[in-house]
């Protein structure tokens, strides 16, 4: 008898779950919208990180920042290529926002230490708004692949700024006349990231 009774319990046990509303799947559309969002900026962070980087392999004298461009010129050119399998195995049509990237014909005219320094400032605020929207991706995003791509990238994005800083500390100082390179567009403006203004 108490063999029976166990049964019924789990019965209508199962019975009730069965009654409650089955849970929300989400919002595929919103999905797209972020997925989009996320792989647009990341792509305009590195297009435009491989673009200066391949100008700086040409332009830098000095040693240390070339090996740096050299360094994130091979790493973006992969990346690239990880986040267009990503956009087609997600079935979403990213494309980079040319708005995004660096105006390059500013940098074209400079040369020496004024390269360097726009070179090196142009690359420490990219890569800290590329971090902004790799971390948030990270933490937000649903699609795995996106998410383990956006978090394996935070680690490198991380380690190129802290050597990049160090380039910066071991830059000679400025020649007179060359320290106000923003009257000619070189600092690219604060990119609107996922998380906000």
């Amino acid at each position: 008898m108490r063999r029976i009774g166990t049964v019924a319990v789990i019965g209508m046990a199962a019975l009730i779950a069965g009654f409650r509303p089955a849970p929300e799947p989400p919002n595929p559309q919103t999905g797209t919208i972020e997925y989009i969002e996320f792989l647009e900026a990341a792509l305009a962070h590195a297009q435009s990180q491989l673009a200066l980087a391949e100008m700086a392999e040409q332009k830098s004298k000095t040693p240390a920042l070339e090996a740096y461009a050299r360094r994130v010129a091979t790493q973006r050119s992969a990346l690239i290529d990880q986040l267009d399998a990503a956009a087609k195995a997600t079935g979403v049509d990213a494309q980079a926002d040319p708005g995004h990237t660096p105006i390059l014909d500013t940098f074209q005219p400079l040369s020496g230490d004024a390269f360097d320094r726009a070179y090196i400032a142009a690359e420490l605020e990219d890569q800290q708004n590329a971090l902004d929207e790799f971390q948030f991706a990270a933490a937000h995003l649903t699609a795995p692949d996106l998410k383990q791509l956006a978090t394996g990238e935070v680690a490198e994005l991380q380690k190129d700024m802290a050597d990049a800083l160090i380039i910066v500390r071991n830059l000679p100082l400025e020649s007179e006349g060359t320290s106000d390179t923003s009257s000619m567009g070189i600092t690219p403006g604060r990119r609107q990231s996922l998380t906000g203004p």
